[in-house]
């Protein structure tokens, strides 16, 4: 007794589909504008270039959004919205890196590469913090050394009064 599939049913939409819009109606249910990695990266840079989206570009990146996810986030949204297909988006997103740290280099504004090499470069190694510890350890004084007034012990519990009540 072998089970037959029968290739039909695998062309065929899937399920809950029907309840929310008509197969087909979705832009990435259909074919691409632009077919060629040429016609993908003309498209982003003159997106890129245009002054609106630059003045928009160096704004987020001002904010400290990071170059890496701008360039996820565009290249993926063009998937989405039917430009491109996925494939073109993976070979296009290190274009639209470059290109958004070009207009980023000609405006002097900084910017955030990728959220992992500012964690990295933010990090403090281990070896450097314990020894700040051990210093900040060694050059604080001990409770003996300290005879000030203000340092005094300060009487606990809920019925203490202060010294300046007495």
């Amino acid at each position: 007794m072998s089970l037959q599939l029968d290739p039909a049913m695998l062309q065929g939409p899937i399920p809950g589909m029907s309840l929310t819009q008509q197969p087909g109606n979705m832009p990435w249910e259909n074919p691409p504008e632009l077919s060629t990695i040429e016609d993908v990266i003309n498209f982003y840079l003159e997106k890129l270039l245009d002054p609106e989206t630059e003045d928009l570009l160096l704004l987020v990146l001002d904010e400290g959004m990071s170059v890496e996810r701008i360039a996820e986030f565009m290249s993926t949204s063009g998937t989405m919205n039917g430009r491109h297909s996925l494939d073109l988006a993976f070979l296009v997103d290190p274009f639209i890196r470059e290109l958004i740290r070009y207009v980023a280099e000609t405006a002097n504004v900084d910017y955030i590469d990728s959220y992992t090499d500012r964690q990295k470069r933010d990090d403090i190694p281990y070896r450097q913090a314990r020894e700040v510890i051990k210093e900040v350890f060694n050059e604080r004084p001990s409770r003996t050394d300290i005879d000030s007034p203000e340092m005094a012990e300060v009487p606990k519990g809920l019925m203490a009064r202060s010294q300046k009540e007495e």
